[in-house]
């Protein structure tokens, strides 16, 4: 019973030969891909069973510990839509209501940004890895016992809440479940957010704000590429990215402004777990009644309709229509439940996927939860009793 060490072991032998890359660009799929499909020790079988539980399987959630409990956070607190109908009418209902969430976190492999100076390949395949390890319906309850197993729910989703490791993991995923006779359900913070701002259909002028690292990477640009829009597409990182958020905005406001970029500015889209939409629109607000230079400046690159979208609520949006498309919500009369995962080093220094018991939990990681998703928090010790 040892399959799931197996996985990671296949993937440090492939990382070995594998090729280094350092921009966004189309690519074929990596060798970890091949390997699996014919490897005879069950992983292949593993990925042929994804969504063989239909409904029932989980949601998901893979990426740092930071952003994939913040994701989740959102997602177990949700109320945009009327679960009845689908419209977009909050009904005193979870949108996820009778969902359960699994908390894949990668602690091991963490930031992932380290990847865009070493070894792209190594990060795709980290989340073929991950995405494994949320398919399986096993395992370990201690890094150190490969036979002490647990059954878990398999997933019937994958949602990366990293833009890096969905954009440069995402594509061999979607390549392995399909070559496996899949059909592969796999959610991205860009695939998100760029359908949230694009959804109506409407050509608008789009800003970005990400890190400096992922404005580099290109990763906004190729996705834009593909989807066929007419719509421009700006993407920045603000010039200190240590500065208070109203001076963070206002640099990204100066950034696209002086890019040249088409004005005015529709929609921003938020690639930062900790930036508030509601606190930028306040912003945003104050800058058109401002009279000095720079704040009618900036005025002239807000929309009289500008909005801002953030992460999680993109994702959140995106993660319900997909379910509700493909008729996999459980319509369980339940509060939404979450389970927490991370990988650790076995003693043969292999990546393995441990469950994280409430009475075990790293004081960091539970002082994390307690003072930003205290619903994450509250929702997985229940699951736990």
């Amino acid at each position: 019973m040892k399959r799931l060490a197996y996985i990671i072991a296949i993937a440090a032998l492939a990382a070995l030969t594998s090729c280094r890359e350092t921009v966004f660009t189309p690519r074929p799929t990596i060798p970890l891909v091949y390997d699996i499909l014919q490897d005879t020790s069950g992983l292949k079988g593993v990925v042929k069973g994804y969504r063989s539980q239909g409904p029932v399987g989980s949601i998901a959630l893979i990426g740092t510990p930071e952003e994939t409990i913040l994701l989740a956070e959102r997602l177990l607190t949700a109320d945009f839509v009327n679960n009845i109908d689908g419209s977009a009418k909050p009904d005193m209902l979870p949108d996820f209501s009778g969902e359960h969430f699994d908390l894949i976190l990668d602690p091991v492999n963490a930031p992932y940004e380290q990847f865009l100076k070493e070894d792209m390949n190594g990060l795709r395949e980290i989340a073929v890895g991950l995405s494994i390890f949320a398919i399986d319906t096993l395992c370990r309850l201690n890094p150190y016992n490969a036979d002490n197993l647990k059954h878990k729910d398999g997933a019937k989703v994958l949602v990366f809440s990293s833009t890096l490791m969905s954009e440069y993991g995402q594509f061999d995923v979607d390549t392995l479940i399909q070559l496996a006779g899949g059909t592969p359900l796999t959610l991205s913070p860009v695939q998100a957010l760029l359908e949230e701002a694009l959804l109506n259909g409407e050509n608008v002028n789009v800003g970005v704000w990400s890190s400096a690292r992922v404005a580099k990477s290109g990763v906004y640009e190729a996705v834009h590429s593909n989807l066929r829009s007419a719509s421009k597409i700006k993407v920045m990182a603000p010039d200190d990215e240590e500065a208070d958020l109203k001076g963070r905005f206002h640099s990204i406001l100066m950034q696209y402004r002086n890019s040249g970029s088409p004005l005015p500015m529709h929609v921003l889209l938020l690639d930062d777990f900790e930036a508030s939409a509601e606190e930028i629109l306040a912003e945003a607000d104050t800058i058109r009644t401002g009279l000095s230079e720079e704040e009618m400046a900036m005025a002239k690159v807000l929309a009289p309709d500008f909005r801002v979208v953030d992460v999680t609520t993109a994702i959140s949006h995106s993660c319900y229509r997909m379910l509700r498309r493909e008729n996999l919500f459980t319509h369980n009369i339940a509060y939404p439940g979450a389970s927490l995962y991370r990988t650790e080093k076995d003693h043969d220094g292999t990546e393995v996927l441990v469950e994280l018991s409430d009475r075990y939990l790293p004081s960091t990681l539970a002082e994390f939860m307690d003072k930003y998703a205290q619903t994450t928090l509250r929702f997985y010790v229940s699951n736990n009793d």
